[in-house]
């Protein structure tokens, strides 16, 4: 289990279980205002201990609508979340991943529209996944490089031949093309 759900569940566990203790302890044939407000006021800690995570998820919230990303990564971690280098862009590459990035997407729009035209797959029966990056060419020049293209085809495209697309797209685009079904 995880630590925040293990945090979250052991005092709700705990409350509930002393709430039922009581309960159970309590005659019933006593004072019926005495037990109508204890009945009360053992509904409202289970409530409120159901409630304290929220707490912590509107903090975190917050931190978040501020602007402090870092506040945001301790707050993640502090709930067992590594997230060491996540989403965080080398300056030194930052242009070249960005570029790499919309590439990529701009390979994977043409990919499908010509699995539409030239194949007769719709846009809703195939996923395109490429898989592109900068190269390091001779000295400190670097290329755009697409290194392969994966396409998922479901719905009645599962029954177009594979292998004529994978030829296709390798000959156009000069990369490794796999063609699966999902």
């Amino acid at each position: 289990m995880s630590d925040a759900f293990t945090a979250s569940f052991i005092p709700l566990l705990t409350v509930s279980l002393a709430a039922v203790l009581i309960e159970a302890l309590f005659p019933e044939d006593g004072s019926p205002g005495l037990a109508g407000a204890l009945r009360l006021i053992t509904g409202l800690c289970v409530l409120l201990t159901l409630l304290a995570p929220l707490r912590a998820g509107t903090r975190f919230l917050r931190t978040i609508a501020e602007g402090d990303p870092e506040a945001a990564a301790d707050w993640l971690e502090s709930y067992g979340r590594d997230i060491a280098g996540a989403g965080v862009i080398d300056p030194d590459r930052g242009l070249d991943n960005m570029i790499a990035s919309s590439g990529a997407d701009g390979i994977a729009s043409w990919v499908t529209e010509q699995m539409n035209e030239r194949f007769g797959i719709p846009p809703s029966s195939c996923r395109v996944i490429v898989d592109a990056d900068f190269s390091s060419g001779n000295g400190s020049d670097s290329a755009f490089c697409v290194r392969s293209v994966s396409i998922v085809l479901s719905g009645e495209a599962i029954l177009k031949n594979p292998h004529l697309i994978e030829e296709w797209i390798s000959g156009q685009l000069g990369c490794e093309c796999r063609v699966a079904v999902g």
